[in-house]
Order: structure tokens, then C-alpha cells, then sequence
């Protein structure tokens, strides 16, 4: 019992000598200037989901240590304690009034530790974007199979930016490129577990990028808006609109190629026969079921390509589509910049996990939509070996 007591004793004994290097904030100059916005209502109702509950674990010990002993004050203000409130005063924001207190009260070392994290984090969305697969492979994509589009450009956590005021034609996004692999046609039962692992790691991207997205709203902060959580989602979101604009340029600048003077719709069709009196019977396939039957087939083993079926007829509006998709793939860079730059309190090992995150998501998306454009590759077989299109032969299509 004594030897207990004596624990007891020396471990308060250590806590009281860590909270001591740490001096009593004060809570002053945490109200608006005159002319500024207003201060926050004492009754401002609270913001879910509550800040400052958990950190990354890089400073976790540290950073709660704080919050609960020398910012207490404006911890329980900032989660709605009417007592605190009225102890603590007129102040701009709950959020920021305990933020502060946490960030003038931690040694200058963290302080640089969380500044180097901002900037290797910065430069995170535009790594991402060169790894990430091109507006125009998923707009060629999303006609075949766009299910697993909408997924990819989900999971993939950044847009490869086109050249603004320079079209570029989706339907020559798989061109035989020197080096690109070749993917065969797969008969089964290979290819019904080949699109499982499609959509499994497809999914997986996407759970993954989400995942981390809503941890960054909730565990750290953003510097221009303390009390929301949900910006790190929204810029995840928002690359839907640039794929959008990319798919919306190609469906409006597509046009039916015709056989036998009359229009070909793979969608909807046509099929005539003849019945056993003579009369012609017209059976119509239906759209939903081509939808069907398109998504849950390989690239690779499709008996046609868009290109069989479609001409290009460039026009106004799938013009200016792609100029707008190119020029907000720039903004949506920019933003993303700005957002990953001004995040508080992520420790550097947790920035690297991060990125390594949404970096592994982005490879798995861009293998995802290489691996559907390898198998929409036709090139001649004198071009292929083992599997890889090579360069093109000397003489190679001129005639003998």
C-alpha cells in the first residue's frame, strides 16, 4: 500500500510539472474589432461534428494535454457551456478562441513541425493529378461502362488537367501509344472475376479517399473555416464536375454514324423479320438492358468500339464544355492547394500516411481505367510482342 502510494504520489507529482511548463493563456483580444463582424451570441448554437474531440496521434498526447487543462475554458465554452461562456466574454468565434489558446500555448518546435506539414501537404492534389487518369479516357469510358466511371472518378482524388483553349478528342484516347499493354479478350470464368476485382478495388478507392477526407475535417482544422467539417469531402466531390463536363462534351459532340442510309441506335433498335403470312414484325431491344449487359463487359472483350459507331461534329456548346472542364480542373487544383495548405494541427508522419492514402487510391484508379483502354487498343499484331505495342516498323503500312 505504501509503495502504491508513493506511485500515486510521484505521478502526480510529474503531471503537475508537465501542465506547469505550459503558462496560463489569457483570453484577450479574442473579440472583434469595431466595424468588423459581429461577435458570437453567447446562445450560437454548437457545431456537429465537435472539433478538438480526438487529434492525429502524432501530437495527440500534447494537443489534448492542452485543450483539457490550460484551454478548458474555451474547450467547454466552444462545446456550448452556457457558465464558460459568460466567464470567457465577448468573442469572434468559439472554434478559433480555443484554437488559439491551443496554438499559443505549444512550443515553437510543434509550431514548425505543423508549418513543414502544410507545405508537404500542398503540394499533395497536383501529385495527385499526374497520377490520376485523364477527363478524356473517362469520357470515353463512361460510354462502355459508366457505373465503374462513376466510381473512378471518385476514388481517384484529383483531375489530370487538360490544356485550357485546346480541344482534345476523347475517341483517340486509346491509340496505341509505344509501351502501352495490350489486354486480350477473356473468356470464364476469368472475366466475371476480373470485374469483381473492379469493382471491389474500385470501391475500396473511393471507401479509402471518403475515409480520409472526413478524418481531415474532423481532426484538424481549416484555417479559414474553424467549425466545419465537410470541405475535404466537398473537394472530393467537386472532381464529379469536371468529369461531367468532359462526358457531356463527348455525348454532345458524338453523332450516329449511319448503314444503309438509316441511323444506327445500339440503344434502341430496330430488328426486322418476317413472319410466316409475309408481314414484317419489328422487335425493339430495350435501353436499360443494353446499359446492363455494356457495364458488366470487359473493354476487352466488347465486339464494338465508340468510334464504330460515332463521328466526331465538333459544335459550340461540346466545345465550350471542354474549355470549362479544363479551365475548373485549374481552380479545383488551386483550391485543393489552398485547403491542404492551411490544415492545422497533422504532424508530419500522418501528412505522409495521408498522401501515401490518397496516392495508392489514385494508382489503383488509373491502373483500373488503363487496364479498360488496353483493351480497346486494335493495332496490328506485327506491332505487339509479349503483350506490348511496340514502336512501328520500318516501312510499316506502305505498300510492297
Amino acid at each position: 500500500m505504501r509503495l502504491f502510494s508513493l506511485f500515486s504520489l510521484s505521478a502526480l507529482v510529474s503531471l503537475g510539472t508537465a501542465l506547469g511548463d505550459y503558462e496560463p493563456y489569457e483570453y484577450k483580444n479574442q473579440f472583434e474589432l469595431p466595424g468588423g463582424r459581429s461577435n458570437a451570441s453567447i446562445d450560437e448554437p454548437v457545431h456537429k461534428p465537435l472539433k478538438f474531440k480526438d487529434f492525429y496521434s502524432d501530437f495527440k498526447t500534447r494537443l489534448d494535454d492542452i485543450s483539457t487543462t490550460v484551454c478548458n475554458l474555451s474547450l467547454a465554452a466552444y462545446e456550448g457551456n452556457m457558465t464558460a461562456r459568460q466567464a470567457l466574454g465577448p468573442v469572434r468565434s468559439y472554434c478559433w478562441t480555443h484554437a488559439n489558446c491551443i496554438i499559443a500555448t505549444l512550443d515553437e518546435r510543434t509550431k514548425a513541425s505543423f508549418s513543414g506539414t502544410t507545405i508537404l501537404l500542398g503540394l499533395a492534389p497536383t501529385t495527385l493529378s499526374v497520377l490520376g487518369p485523364s477527363v478524356a479516357e473517362l469520357a470515353l469510358l463512361s460510354i462502355h461502362r459508366p457505373f465503374i466511371t462513376l466510381l473512378i472518378s471518385l476514388g481517384a482524388p484529383a483531375v489530370f488537367p487538360g490544356r485550357f483553349l485546346q480541344w482534345e478528342d476523347p475517341l483517340r484516347a486509346n491509340e496505341p501509344a509505344v509501351g502501352a499493354f495490350l489486354v486480350r479478350p477473356m473468356a470464364s470464368p476469368w472475366k466475371w472475376i476480373v470485374l469483381f476485382l473492379q469493382y471491389a478495388l474500385a470501391g475500396g478507392a473511393v471507401a479509402n479517399v471518403f475515409h480520409a477526407a472526413w478524418r481531415i475535417g474532423t481532426l484538424s482544422i481549416v484555417s479559414w473555416a474553424c467549425e466545419t467539417s465537410f470541405w475535404p469531402v466537398i473537394w472530393v466531390l467537386l472532381s464529379l464536375i469536371i468529369h461531367l463536363c468532359a462526358i457531356l462534351s463527348l455525348r454532345t459532340a458524338i453523332t450516329r454514324k449511319t448503314e444503309f442510309g438509316q441511323p444506327r441506335n445500339m440503344e434502341y433498335e430496330l430488328s426486322q423479320s418476317v413472319h410466316e403470312n409475309g408481314e414484317p414484325n419489328t422487335q425493339r431491344s430495350f435501353p436499360r438492358a443494353w446499359i446492363f449487359i455494356s457495364e458488366f463487359t470487359l473493354s476487352a472483350d466488347n465486339e464494338w468500339q465508340v468510334s464504330d459507331l460515332y463521328n466526331i461534329r465538333l459544335g459550340p456548346l461540346p466545345v465550350l464544355l471542354q474549355y470549362v472542364g479544363a479551365f475548373l480542373s485549374v481552380l479545383y487544383l488551386v483550391f485543393g492547394t489552398l485547403m491542404f495548405s492551411s490544415l492545422l494541427f497533422i504532424g508530419l508522419s500522418e501528412a505522409v500516411l495521408l498522401i501515401i492514402r490518397m496516392v495508392g487510391s489514385a494508382a489503383i484508379c488509373r491502373i483500373l481505367v488503363q487496364f479498360e483502354v488496353g483493351g480497346m487498343i486494335r493495332v496490328d499484331e506485327r506491332r505487339v510482342y509479349k503483350g506490348i505495342v511496340q514502336a512501328p516498323l520500318e516501312g510499316f503500312g506502305k505498300e510492297d
